[in-house]
């Protein structure tokens, strides 16, 4: 009597052009779904753009406290007056600028004593204090109006994808659900990681560098502009991690792709590993995924 043959659960291996096929992620398809993403945050773009205006107001509370680290230095280790240093700016300005340093010159005591100096710090300080709560306020606002407006996204890709997977011929949905599944899980998570961040960090981000590179400029405009020399390096090595990272995080996804399917390949068909002891092959398989 012959042995039955045991059936055989590996996986077809993947050649090399196809897995280069599958890891590579044309410009083209890449620029397609960011429309498709600003589509999406379109019928939220009221809240949106409040987010983003907020976000410029963190920018420039975050420079203004950065600013007003130089009055205090000049007071506590200079020992200078304020009144007397913002009258001299004024003179070697014109316009707006010094009528502005003129009307702020006329805020601080005029004496130079150290009951003055001690005076001038306090309005100083609670100036900063201000302008940090202002800050934070803006901060909360911008993070929950671009987080709200990225469930709102996030929800409405779900629905299209629930009704687009309605209507997927069964054969197909049968034979690929979970890459079906994978969709609706990790995809759309980075989707709303990625619309969170674009508008969030990514948005805000540029305004906060530009804000602080005009009061270093103000600070010391020679130092900025040398310490500016090192910033095509700097450029360069955040594009060339950022292309490993992006194409590492792709991988991830297929990855975790195959590993659903792989999983709910074997939870079907678990009477026949257990008949034919096919456990460790099948743990084996698990672990070689990529």
């Amino acid at each position: 009597m012959s042995q039955a043959a045991v059936p055989s659960l590996e996986p077809r291996r993947r050649t090399a052009d196809e897995k280069k096929r599958d890891r590579a992620v044309s410009k083209q398809a890449a620029k397609a779904a960011f429309w498709r993403m600003l589509r999406l945050v379109y019928p939220h773009r009221r809240a949106m753009a409040w987010g983003l205006i907020f976000g410029v107001g963190v920018a420039f509370t975050y420079a203004a406290s950065l600013a007003g680290l130089l009055p205090v230095m000049k007071v506590v280790v200079d020992e200078q007056n304020l009144h007397a240093i913002l009258l001299q700016r004024a003179e070697h300005t014109t316009g707006w600028a010094a009528m502005a340093l003129t009307w702020l010159a006329g805020l601080f005591p005029v004496a130079d004593t150290p009951g003055s100096r001690m005076t001038s710090l306090i309005i100083v300080l609670s100036a900063l204090i201000t302008i940090n709560l202002v800050g934070n306020v803006c901060r909360t606002l911008s993070q929950y109006l671009v987080l709200y407006a990225s469930h709102r996204v996030v929800m409405d890709l779900r629905r299209a994808l629930y009704r687009k997977a309605l209507h997927i011929p069964l054969n197909q949905l049968q034979g690929d659900v979970a890459s079906t599944v994978s969709q609706f899980l990790s995809d759309v998570r980075e989707v709303f990681l990625g619309v969170g961040t674009f508008f969030g960090k990514f948005a805000r981000e540029p305004f906060k560098a530009v804000s602080v590179l005009a009061v270093a400029l103000w600070f010391d405009a020679r130092l900025t502009i040398f310490a500016l020399t090192i910033a095509p390096i700097a450029v360069g090595l955040l594009w060339y991690f950022g292309r490993i990272i992006r194409k590492a995080a792709t991988r991830l996804l297929q990855g975790y792709g195959q590993m659903l399917g792989a999983l709910e390949e074997s939870l079907q068909g678990v009477d026949t590993v257990k008949v034919y002891g096919r456990e460790a092959t099948e743990r084996r398989r698990l672990w070689r995924l990529e």
